[in-house]
C-alpha cells in the first residue's frame, strides 16, 4: 500500500516560490507522510513525466490549449488565479509556472499507472477539478486527472469521478458531460462558483449539495448515490476543506468532524474495492494548519 502513495516536496503547489501569496500550506503532503504509521519515502522524481500538449487536448479545446502554450500564458494564469486580488512578492515567470503545472499534472499520470497496476494509489497533491473545457478557473488551469486518465487509454464512459471537496467539481462536470464521464460531486449547497456570473452553471451526473447539518446522513447519502453508478476506473477527489478545522473562510457552512471525514473516505474506498476495479485518489482542496489530518488518518486505516 505504501508503495502506492505519491509524494515528493517538488510536487507541492509552490505558489510562494513563484511570488503568488495564495494561502495554501505547502507542507500538507509532508505532514501527512510524517504522521503515517508506516514509513513512506518520496518517490524518485524522475518517475514523474510532465503532461504534454497532446494530453491536454484530450480534455480541453484547441483554442484554450493554444493560448496555454503561447505567450498568452500570462493572461491565462492571471485570470485563473485572480491575480488582480494579490500583490506578487516577486516577478512571476509565467512559462516556468506553466512547466511546474505540467509537472504536477504528470504525477496524476504516474498515479493512474500505479492504480491500474496495484488497484489503488493516492497522490498527495493535484486535483484541478475546476478547470473547464474552454478555460481554466478557480486556481485550476488544466484538468490534470482526466487528461492523465485518457492518456492511459481509459475509456471515458468507464470512468467514475467521486468528488468530496467542499466546492463543486464544476470543471470535471463540464468536461465529463462532453466525454461521457460519470461524475458525482458532494459540495456546499451554496458558495461556488463564488461571484463569477460569467460562467455557465454546469451539472454533474449527480450533484449532492450538503452543509454541516447533513453530517449524520452523509454516509447514507454516499451509499445511495454510489449504487447509481458503475464504472471500471474510479477517481476520488479527496479534498479536505469540508473538515471542521479547515481555515478557508468560504467553507464555513460545511464543517464535518474528523471521525466523519475518515469514515466517509473509508466508505468510498471499501465500496469501490468491492467492485474490484482500480481507484486513484488525489488531494484537491484543503487549507490551513490542520488540512493534513483527514488524509493521514484515512491512510493510516488502510496501511
Amino acid at each position: 500500500m505504501e508503495n502506492s502513495i505519491i509524494f515528493h516536496p517538488s510536487l507541492s503547489a509552490r505558489f510562494e516560490d513563484f511570488g503568488i501569496p495564495i494561502p495554501i500550506i505547502d507542507e500538507r503532503a509532508q505532514k501527512v507522510v510524517s504522521h503515517l504509521k508506516r514509513k513512506v519515502q518520496a518517490i524518485p522524481i524522475e518517475q514523474v513525466k510532465p503532461l504534454i500538449k497532446d494530453d491536454l487536448l484530450k480534455v480541453h479545446c484547441d483554442n484554450y490549449i493554444d493560448h496555454f502554450f503561447s505567450q498568452e500564458i500570462e493572461r491565462v494564469i492571471y485570470d485563473c488565479y485572480d491575480l488582480q486580488n494579490y500583490s506578487l512578492t516577486k516577478e512571476l515567470n509565467y512559462s516556468s509556472f506553466r512547466d511546474h503545472l505540467l509537472f504536477q499534472a504528470g504525477a496524476s499520470d504516474l498515479g493512474i499507472k500505479l492504480a491500474i497496476e496495484n488497484g489503488f494509489s493516492f497522490f498527495l497533491g493535484g486535483g484541478m477539478h475546476h478547470a473547464r473545457y474552454k478555460k481554466g478557473f478557480g486556481f485550476c488551469p488544466i484538468h490534470d486527472f482526466l487528461a492523465a486518465a485518457l492518456k492511459n487509454g481509459i475509456t471515458p464512459q468507464d470512468i467514475v469521478v467521486i468528488d468530496i471537496d467542499a466546492h463543486q467539481g464544476d470543471g470535471t462536470a463540464d468536461i465529463g458531460n462532453k466525454l461521457g464521464v460519470q461524475t458525482i460531486s458532494f459540495h456546499m449547497k451554496d458558495g461556488w462558483p463564488l461571484n463569477d456570473h460569467s460562467l455557465e452553471k454546469v451539472h454533474s451526473t449527480f450533484d449532492i449539495g450538503i452543509n454541516s447539518s447533513d453530517e449524520e446522513k452523509i454516509l447514507q447519502k454516499t451509499q445511495e448515490v454510489l449504487e447509481k453508478v458503475s464504472g471500471k476506473f474510479y477517481i476520488v477527489v479527496a479534498g479536505t476543506d469540508a473538515y471542521e478545522k479547515d481555515e478557508l473562510p468560504g467553507t464555513q457552512s460545511l464543517k464535518f468532524n474528523l471521525e466523519t471525514m475518515v469514515s466517509w473516505q473509508k466508505l468510498i474506498y471499501e465500496e469501490i474495492k468491492k467492485r474490484n476495479y482500480p481507484q486513484y485518489w488525489l488531494n484537491a482542496g484543503g487549507y490551513g494548519r490542520f488540512s493534513w489530518e483527514p488524509t493521514a488518518h484515512f491512510l493510516n486505516e488502510l496501511l
